[in-house]
């Protein structure tokens, strides 16, 4: 082999151990609330992070150690708002927010919604991950996020099942992932490429 001029002068890329979570139920804590807008209409952004077990303050973790300035807050959940615009649609959007904010009361005893989304802030809920399929510049690979949320009761009682792989092409065998080792994953410091995963 031909020895590279390149190799000199070049640091040794160094690898950053990057916690991952497994699919699983996880007892979260509402940590900020943000009402947005997009064209499809109102959103309720919720920003939480997990508030019991092996990954408590996972997202708080991740944000205190984020390598790049721009990088956000990546525990979030997107609930829509309905519009009252008596579509059959907006029935169907109002039935998944009102079974949200029933999950949160029957998590945070005393606690009744009335409208001010900045109350949320604080209270807990349930919410359960499962694995994601990403493809970025030709790699490929499962990142895992949040897909429904639940009451915390049945986080801890474990009434819960874990939602199926999402596959891109949509096809595949969905069986939950196997997990083992540390719960870390290497990434290398500096790469270029960000990698999907919460």
């Amino acid at each position: 082999m031909k020895a590279r001029n390149i190799y000199n002068n070049v640091e040794a890329a160094s690898f950053a151990p990057r916690e991952v979570l497994k699919p699983d139920g996880y007892v979260c804590k509402i940590v900020d609330v943000e009402l947005a807008t997009n064209q499809w209409g109102e959103k309720l952004v919720i920003h939480f992070d997990i508030a019991e077990g092996d990954s408590k303050g996972h997202y708080q973790r991740r944000y205190d150690n984020k390598t790049d300035e721009n990088e956000g807050w990546k525990g979030n959940y997107r609930v829509s708002v309905p519009s009252d615009d008596g579509t059959e649609e907006d029935s169907r959007i109002a039935a998944r927010f009102k079974t949200f904010i029933q999950e949160v009361e029957d998590s945070n005893t005393g606690y009744r919604w009335d409208w001010d989304e900045k109350k949320l802030k604080g209270k807990l809920v349930g919410i359960l991950f499962g694995e994601k399929e990403w493809s970025m510049n030709g790699k490929t690979g499962f990142f895992t996020n949040p897909k429904y949320t639940t009451t915390v009761s049945n986080i801890k009682e474990g009434k819960f099942k874990i939602p199926p792989i999402q596959y891109l092409d949509g096809k595949g065998e969905s069986t939950p992932a196997q997990t083992s080792g540390d719960g870390f994953m290497s990434i290398p410091t500096g790469s270029g490429e960000e990698l999907p995963f919460n």
